[in-house]
This record gives C-alpha cells, structure tokens and sequence, in this order.
C-alpha cells in the first residue's frame, strides 16, 4: 500500500509540475523515442540478441526491480535465456532533452513458470548523430495490487 501511495503522490506531483508529457507529444522524436521503447519489449520477449545489441548502448546499466544491476554484457545475457512469455509496456510520459528522451512507463511481463508481474519503469535514450535511439539505463519498481 505505501509503494502505491509514494508512486501516486510522485505522479501527481509531476503532473502539478509540468513534468509529465503524453506519449508522442511535441515531435517526432518522441514518437522515434516511443518506437525504440516499444521495440525493447519486442526485441526481450522475441529473444532476439543482436537487435537488443544494437539498442542498447555499450555503457547501459539495467537496475532491477530487486536492486541488483546488470551492464550490457549481463543483460543481453538473460536475454538470450529466452524465458519471457509476454512483455508489454506501455509509456505514460516522454521528456525531451536535446538528444536525449527520458521514458516512464508501466510494463506487465510474464517470466516462464511465474505469475505475471507489474512495474514502472525509468528509461533513458540517447540519440546518435545516425538518428538512432539507444537505450543508456532503465530502473524499474515493482507495483502490486492488494485486494
């Protein structure tokens, strides 16, 4: 109950502060931005290691939702265990600095032999001078419902 009450009183307080923007709003480099955040859930549930290679920058660093932190090299490693059924996010702000777009979403997900799980997600995405966004570090927290 308390990590619904800080997440909502986070989201209002950014909301009261101009912080939060819908998704796609203001140009098309949030909806390049909103493209590459999609692919990440995509690329993760279909396995599919040198697209993830090719998203992710060579410096991220995934934190995860139990604290521990993975770089590149470890995460594409769980990736290749192929173990998510299901990954779907869905992005509920897009910030837009220069080049680079910070993403906060929630994501439901689906771990092979484990019930279905919650989070909301930090991302941050640099844009290269090709135009490319890539992924430089996610943080994620868990949400649960209570009955």
């Amino acid at each position: 109950m308390r990590m619904l009450v800080l997440v909502g009183t986070v989201l209002v307080a950014g909301a009261q502060l101009g912080l939060l923007a819908q998704p796609g709003s203001g140009s098309g480099a949030a909806a390049e931005v909103a493209a590459a955040d999609s692919s990440w859930a995509e690329l993760y549930q279909a396995c599919d290691i040198d697209g993830m290679n090719q998203l992710i920058a060579d410096d991220m660093v995934f934190v995860h939702i139990g604290g521990n932190v993975q770089n590149k090299t470890q995460f594409v490693d769980s990736v290749r265990l192929c173990n998510m059924e299901q990954v779907d996010t869905t992005p509920s702000s897009i910030r837009l600095y220069a080049d680079t777009a910070i993403v906060v979403g929630n994501m439901t997900y689906t771990v092979r032999g484990m019930a279905e799980g919650r989070i909301i997600y930090t991302r941050a995405y640099l844009k290269h001078d090709s135009g490319r966004w890539s992924l430089v570090t996610h943080q994620s927290t868990s949400l649960t419902t209570r009955p």
